[in-house]
Protein backbone atom coordinates (compact mmCIF):
# COMPACT_ATOMS: atom_id res chain seq x y z
CA UNK A 1 0.00 0.00 0.00
CA UNK A 2 1.40 3.43 -1.37
CA UNK A 3 -0.34 5.37 1.28
CA UNK A 4 -1.31 4.03 4.41
CA UNK A 5 -3.21 6.99 7.00
CA UNK A 6 -3.65 5.23 10.44
CA UNK A 7 -6.07 7.56 12.33
CA UNK A 8 -3.79 10.83 11.68
CA UNK A 9 -5.97 12.15 9.17
CA UNK A 10 -9.49 11.61 7.60
CA UNK A 11 -10.16 9.79 4.40
CA UNK A 12 -12.57 12.45 3.00
CA UNK A 13 -9.69 15.05 3.86
CA UNK A 14 -7.38 13.22 1.90
CA UNK A 15 -9.53 13.65 -1.45
CA UNK A 16 -9.50 17.03 -0.98
CA UNK A 17 -5.77 17.36 -1.22
CA UNK A 18 -5.78 15.16 -3.90
CA UNK A 19 -7.84 17.49 -5.96
CA UNK A 20 -5.53 20.29 -5.24
CA UNK A 21 -3.28 20.67 -8.71
CA UNK A 22 -2.62 23.97 -9.45
CA UNK A 23 0.48 23.52 -9.05
CA UNK A 24 1.34 19.48 -10.56
CA UNK A 25 3.75 21.06 -13.00
CA UNK A 26 6.03 21.93 -10.05
CA UNK A 27 4.95 18.97 -8.39
CA UNK A 28 6.33 16.54 -11.28
CA UNK A 29 9.69 18.56 -11.32
CA UNK A 30 10.34 17.95 -7.75
CA UNK A 31 9.32 14.08 -7.83
CA UNK A 32 12.07 13.82 -11.38
CA UNK A 33 14.18 15.51 -8.70
CA UNK A 34 13.89 13.08 -6.00
CA UNK A 35 14.07 9.98 -8.38
CA UNK A 36 17.10 11.29 -9.76
CA UNK A 37 18.78 11.13 -6.71
CA UNK A 38 17.31 8.34 -5.51
CA UNK A 39 18.17 6.18 -8.18
CA UNK A 40 21.84 7.87 -8.32
CA UNK A 41 22.55 5.85 -4.66
CA UNK A 42 19.47 3.54 -4.43
CA UNK A 43 18.26 0.15 -6.15
CA UNK A 44 15.00 -0.47 -7.63
CA UNK A 45 12.66 -1.99 -4.90
CA UNK A 46 13.31 -5.80 -4.23
CA UNK A 47 11.14 -8.53 -6.41
CA UNK A 48 10.76 -5.27 -8.42
CA UNK A 49 8.62 -6.76 -11.47
CA UNK A 50 8.83 -2.61 -13.33
CA UNK A 51 11.53 -0.84 -15.20
CA UNK A 52 14.85 -1.27 -13.52
CA UNK A 53 17.90 0.98 -12.58
CA UNK A 54 21.69 0.34 -11.74
CA UNK A 55 22.32 2.98 -8.90
CA UNK A 56 25.75 4.54 -9.72
CA UNK A 57 27.21 5.38 -6.33
CA UNK A 58 25.69 2.47 -4.23
CA UNK A 59 26.46 2.52 -0.28
CA UNK A 60 25.69 -0.06 2.20
CA UNK A 61 22.14 -0.42 3.19
CA UNK A 62 23.20 -0.31 6.80
CA UNK A 63 24.92 2.87 6.59
CA UNK A 64 22.60 5.39 8.25
CA UNK A 65 25.19 8.24 7.64
CA UNK A 66 25.31 8.23 4.18
CA UNK A 67 21.24 7.53 4.03
CA UNK A 68 20.69 10.18 6.11
CA UNK A 69 23.29 12.72 4.24
CA UNK A 70 23.38 11.56 0.35
CA UNK A 71 19.40 10.63 0.14
CA UNK A 72 16.81 12.06 3.26
CA UNK A 73 18.45 15.51 3.77
CA UNK A 74 18.24 16.05 -0.20
CA UNK A 75 15.03 15.07 -0.44
CA UNK A 76 14.14 17.55 2.61
CA UNK A 77 16.30 20.62 0.86
CA UNK A 78 13.94 19.45 -2.81
CA UNK A 79 10.96 19.86 -0.80
CA UNK A 80 12.32 23.39 0.39
CA UNK A 81 13.45 22.52 4.16
CA UNK A 82 15.87 23.59 5.75
CA UNK A 83 18.11 21.41 8.94
CA UNK A 84 20.19 20.83 11.39
CA UNK A 85 21.70 18.16 13.25
CA UNK A 86 20.52 17.11 16.54
CA UNK A 87 23.34 17.03 19.16
CA UNK A 88 21.87 14.08 21.24
CA UNK A 89 21.06 11.55 18.69
CA UNK A 90 23.04 11.20 15.68
CA UNK A 91 20.49 9.33 13.79
CA UNK A 92 18.15 12.65 14.01
CA UNK A 93 17.92 16.35 12.90
CA UNK A 94 15.82 19.30 13.21
CA UNK A 95 13.95 20.44 10.68
CA UNK A 96 13.19 24.36 9.74
CA UNK A 97 10.78 25.88 7.86
CA UNK A 98 12.84 29.36 7.59
CA UNK A 99 15.33 29.91 5.79
CA UNK A 100 17.27 31.51 8.74
CA UNK A 101 16.95 28.76 10.72
CA UNK A 102 15.65 30.30 13.77
CA UNK A 103 12.01 28.39 14.49
CA UNK A 104 12.17 24.63 14.53
CA UNK A 105 9.12 23.26 13.65
CA UNK A 106 9.96 19.49 13.12
CA UNK A 107 12.35 16.52 13.06
CA UNK A 108 13.58 13.92 11.25
CA UNK A 109 14.83 10.27 13.02
CA UNK A 110 16.32 8.34 10.37
CA UNK A 111 16.81 4.56 10.14
CA UNK A 112 18.97 1.89 7.96
CA UNK A 113 17.60 1.50 4.65
CA UNK A 114 17.95 -2.10 5.40
CA UNK A 115 15.87 -1.42 8.83
CA UNK A 116 12.13 -2.24 9.47
CA UNK A 117 10.42 1.06 10.11
CA UNK A 118 8.62 -0.51 13.38
CA UNK A 119 11.47 -1.73 14.65
CA UNK A 120 10.22 -5.20 13.96
CA UNK A 121 12.31 -8.71 13.67
CA UNK A 122 11.76 -10.30 10.13
CA UNK A 123 11.71 -13.73 11.47
CA UNK A 124 9.73 -13.72 15.23
CA UNK A 125 8.02 -10.13 14.16
CA UNK A 126 8.17 -8.44 17.13
CA UNK A 127 9.55 -5.64 18.35
CA UNK A 128 12.33 -6.47 21.10
CA UNK A 129 12.81 -4.18 24.09
CA UNK A 130 14.16 -0.35 23.47
CA UNK A 131 14.46 -1.04 19.27
CA UNK A 132 10.27 0.85 18.91
CA UNK A 133 11.57 3.68 16.69
CA UNK A 134 8.46 5.52 16.88
CA UNK A 135 9.03 5.34 20.53
CA UNK A 136 12.27 6.83 20.05
CA UNK A 137 10.73 9.75 17.93
CA UNK A 138 8.52 10.79 20.36
CA UNK A 139 10.72 10.96 23.32
CA UNK A 140 12.76 12.89 20.85
CA UNK A 141 10.06 15.36 20.31
CA UNK A 142 9.14 15.98 23.80
CA UNK A 143 12.72 16.62 24.98
CA UNK A 144 12.97 19.24 22.99
CA UNK A 145 9.18 20.75 22.87
CA UNK A 146 7.92 19.62 19.20
CA UNK A 147 4.81 18.42 18.05
CA UNK A 148 5.86 16.69 14.48
CA UNK A 149 8.10 14.32 13.77
CA UNK A 150 9.22 11.73 10.60
CA UNK A 151 10.65 8.91 10.96
CA UNK A 152 11.91 7.28 7.68
CA UNK A 153 13.99 4.32 6.73
CA UNK A 154 14.55 6.13 3.19
CA UNK A 155 11.96 3.77 1.58
CA UNK A 156 9.07 4.78 4.28
CA UNK A 157 8.19 8.31 5.41
CA UNK A 158 6.13 8.08 8.53
CA UNK A 159 4.41 11.49 9.85
CA UNK A 160 3.61 11.28 13.32
CA UNK A 161 1.98 13.91 15.79
CA UNK A 162 2.84 14.25 19.78
CA UNK A 163 0.20 15.17 20.61
CA UNK A 164 -2.09 12.48 20.16
CA UNK A 165 -3.94 9.85 22.62
CA UNK A 166 -1.55 6.97 21.20
CA UNK A 167 0.85 8.90 19.33
CA UNK A 168 3.03 5.56 18.74
CA UNK A 169 0.03 4.16 16.96
CA UNK A 170 -0.79 7.17 14.46
CA UNK A 171 0.29 8.12 11.86
CA UNK A 172 0.69 8.72 8.08
CA UNK A 173 2.88 6.13 6.28
CA UNK A 174 4.05 7.15 2.39
CA UNK A 175 5.77 4.76 0.57
CA UNK A 176 7.80 6.95 -1.10
CA UNK A 177 10.47 4.00 -3.13
CA UNK A 178 7.15 2.41 -4.80
CA UNK A 179 6.36 6.36 -5.71
CA UNK A 180 9.63 6.69 -7.51
CA UNK A 181 9.78 3.35 -8.99
CA UNK A 182 6.09 4.34 -10.12
CA UNK A 183 6.63 7.36 -11.29
CA UNK A 184 3.53 8.00 -9.30
CA UNK A 185 2.52 11.36 -9.28
CA UNK A 186 -0.51 10.67 -7.51
CA UNK A 187 0.47 9.56 -4.47
CA UNK A 188 3.35 11.87 -4.87
CA UNK A 189 0.77 15.13 -4.09
CA UNK A 190 0.08 13.60 -0.74
CA UNK A 191 3.85 12.72 0.28
CA UNK A 192 5.24 16.31 -0.79
CA UNK A 193 1.68 18.19 0.81
CA UNK A 194 2.61 16.69 4.11
CA UNK A 195 6.36 16.62 3.95
CA UNK A 196 7.31 20.35 2.52
CA UNK A 197 8.55 23.38 3.48
CA UNK A 198 4.56 24.63 3.12
CA UNK A 199 3.62 21.50 5.72
CA UNK A 200 5.85 22.92 8.63
CA UNK A 201 5.73 26.17 8.45
CA UNK A 202 4.44 28.46 11.22
CA UNK A 203 1.38 31.23 10.52
CA UNK A 204 0.95 34.21 12.17
CA UNK A 205 -0.75 32.40 15.00
CA UNK A 206 1.74 30.16 15.98
CA UNK A 207 0.45 26.67 14.77
CA UNK A 208 1.91 25.03 11.54
CA UNK A 209 0.28 24.27 8.37
CA UNK A 210 -0.02 20.42 9.54
CA UNK A 211 -2.35 21.73 12.95
CA UNK A 212 -4.42 23.19 10.38
CA UNK A 213 -4.36 20.17 8.37
CA UNK A 214 -5.40 18.11 11.59
CA UNK A 215 -7.99 20.98 12.61
CA UNK A 216 -9.49 20.40 8.48
CA UNK A 217 -9.47 17.22 9.02
CA UNK A 218 -11.06 16.67 12.01
CA UNK A 219 -13.52 19.17 10.84
CA UNK A 220 -14.68 17.30 7.59
CA UNK A 221 -14.68 13.88 9.82
CA UNK A 222 -17.28 16.30 11.88
CA UNK A 223 -19.28 16.74 9.30
CA UNK A 224 -19.24 13.79 7.18
CA UNK A 225 -20.64 12.35 10.80
CA UNK A 226 -23.31 14.97 11.66
CA UNK A 227 -24.73 14.23 7.79
CA UNK A 228 -24.47 10.49 8.53
CA UNK A 229 -26.59 10.85 11.43
CA UNK A 230 -29.29 13.32 9.84
CA UNK A 231 -29.30 10.88 6.83
CA UNK A 232 -30.22 8.06 9.49
CA UNK A 233 -32.52 10.06 11.27
CA UNK A 234 -34.74 10.94 8.30
CA UNK A 235 -34.63 7.14 7.23
CA UNK A 236 -35.99 6.20 10.83
CA UNK A 237 -38.20 8.57 10.51
CA UNK A 238 -39.13 7.35 7.29
CA UNK A 239 -39.26 3.51 8.42
CA UNK A 240 -41.41 4.93 11.27
CA UNK A 241 -44.43 6.80 8.80
CA UNK A 242 -44.51 3.18 6.50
Amino acid sequence: MTIYNHLLFSEIFFQQIRSETADLDNLRATLSTIRGTWQYYLPPPSEWAGPTWSPSNPFSVDDVGQLRTYVVEQIFAFLELTYAPCETDARAFFLYADWAMEDRTGMCLVLPYSANIEGREFEAGIIPKGQNYAQQLLRLLRENELDWGVLTNGRHWRLYHGNELSPTDTYLDVDLERIIALDDIENYIIFHRFFSRSAFERHQAGSQQLDLYKQQSDDATKILRNISRLMWKRLCGSSARD
